[in-house]
């Protein structure tokens, strides 16, 4: 008996099929890890954003920002909803009443919107304290995607933080 050549090594089908399969699976994994460190980075963005806002707001009143037009303001704040937010003040006028006037608007981007009610607080002159809250506590404005939340806290002793969830601590 004769021998042809020498024997070709080589990968089966069902070694190529294996492999392509695994590597199908690690792909699907790394993508949805990606997707939702993505979500994640978005979300915390915007709650970021939001507080930097807040914090802007509570300046104004700690620095006793003049108004456009040279009005003297009683309160600075933010009133939010949807997916937008503004900064927003009353002058002595209308101090007592519910008119505000809005000094510049913001709005979340990449699909983060405010899973809180639309709602405004204020913080007073001189000191920047914040108004009244409902029960005496903080404000908690929660920003949501995609079933995941983050909250910035806005406390009466003047911290502002953002937090993973939707409670303040």
């Amino acid at each position: 008996m004769q021998r042809f050549g020498k024997s070709v090594r080589a990968f089966t089908l069902i070694e190529l099929l294996i492999v392509i399969s695994i590597v199908g699976v690690v792909s699907a994994v790394v993508l949805t890890s990606f997707s939702s460190g993505q979500r994640n980075r978005e979300l915390e963005v915007g709650a970021r954003e939001f507080a930097t806002v807040v914090r802007e707001a509570q300046n104004y009143a700690l620095s006793g920002k003049k108004l456009p037009g040279g009005g003297d303001p009683c309160v600075f704040g933010v009133a939010w909803g949807g997916t937008s937010y503004n900064i927003i003040y009353k002058d002595e006028a209308g101090c007592g009443l519910s008119a505000v006037t809005t000094l510049s608007s913001h709005t979340l981007q990449r699909g983060v919107a405010f899973s809180t009610p639309s709602s405004s607080f204020f913080f007073t002159l001189p000191h920047a304290n914040l108004s009244p809250t409902p029960g005496g506590g903080s404000y908690g404005i929660t920003v949501r995607k995609g079933g995941q939340s983050r909250t910035v806290c806005v406390y009466t002793n003047g911290s502002v933080t953002d937090v993973s969830g939707s409670t303040c601590p």
